[in-house]
């Protein structure tokens, strides 16, 4: 500091440790992704409440963390409204689902299927909801890659089977008109 004459605030030589540059370390390795215990130690953190006067979030980090919820909300709030005209059947007894529709009739039997409509027989697909059909197919295609990586093989036949089913419905109303809106 001496010799290339760099002076603080007040004009005076600046006085710097290492000590100084511990935020700066902290920042840049939880914005590489690292996670935050491994940060903590790394510093010499006794615990994570010490380690967050250190690390501050970055505006793109920020960004990059968010972008896939910002997309998904783009999506939808664009296509409010732009539902196609097409006729399609749905059989009156159908029960409303938040994907679709269920032909199995609530009072003469429970389902034994919940949470598993896409690959029920009883479930009717509706173009009105091809958007969420893509939203929930990319979703799907990420838990694919997490399955893929840790080694979970039961999560990856299931999402697998998922897509699989996803990918029929989206080819099926695409063939009867509906268009991505987006």
């Amino acid at each position: 500091m001496i010799k290339h004459n760099i002076l603080g605030r007040d004009g005076n030589i600046l006085h710097v440790t290492t000590h100084r540059f511990r935020a700066t370390v902290a920042t840049n390795l939880i914005s590489s992704g690292t996670s935050v215990d491994v940060a903590a130690q790394l510093l010499g953190q006794s615990s994570l409440a010490s380690l967050s006067h250190y690390a501050t979030v970055t505006n793109d980090v920020v960004k990059e963390q968010l972008k896939p919820r910002l997309q998904k909300d783009d999506l939808l709030i664009r296509n409010i409204g732009k539902v196609k005209d097409i006729s399609e059947v749905i059989p009156e007894h159908s029960v409303a689902l938040c994907n679709g529709f269920c032909n199995k009739n609530p009072l003469t039997t429970p389902c034994t299927k919940a949470n598993a409509c896409l690959n029920c027989s009883m479930f009717v697909p509706s173009i009105q909801f091809l958007n969420g059909y893509y939203l929930q197919l990319q979703e799907i295609e990420a838990t694919i890659k997490i399955a893929e990586v840790n080694g979970h093989v039961m999560m990856l036949k299931k999402a697998q089977m998922e897509k699989k089913s996803l990918e029929k419905i989206i080819a099926k109303l695409e063939e009867k008109g509906g268009k991505r809106n987006g």
